[in-house]
C-alpha cells in the first residue's frame, strides 16, 4: 500500500480475522493514519493460529489514534467463549 489516506475506523491496516496462516510481504509505505483506532492492526483467533512475515513499514503518520500498533491473538468471546479470556480471573491490567 502506497500513498493511502485513513481518516477513521477501526484499522489504519488492518490484517487477518480468520487468518489460518501466515501474512507475508506486506509493504506500506508513505500513509497517514488519523483517528483510526488502531493505526496497524493484526488480529485471528484460538485455534485458527497466523503470524506475520516480511512486513515492512515506511514513513507512516498517526494522529488521533489510540494505539500504534493492536495485536488480538486470542479472538472475541463470541466466536471462542471463554478462551477469550485475556487476563486470568480475577486480574485486569489497565
Amino acid at each position: 500500500m502506497r500513498n493511502g489516506l485513513v481518516l477513521e475506523g477501526h484499522g489504519g491496516i488492518t490484517c487477518g480475522s480468520e487468518t489460518a496462516s501466515m501474512i507475508r510481504n506486506l509493504y506500506v509505505h508513505d500513509c497517514v493514519f488519523e483517528n483510526a483506532r488502531s493505526a496497524i492492526r493484526f488480529k485471528t483467533r484460538r485455534p485458527r493460529g497466523g503470524g506475520g512475515e516480511n512486513l515492512y513499514y515506511e514513513r507512516i503518520r498517526i494522529t488521533g489514534s489510540r494505539y500504534a500498533f493492536e495485536w488480538d491473538m486470542l479472538g472475541s468471546a463470541t466466536h471462542v467463549g471463554a478462551a477469550a479470556a485475556r487476563y486470568p480471573r480475577g486480574q485486569r491490567m489497565l
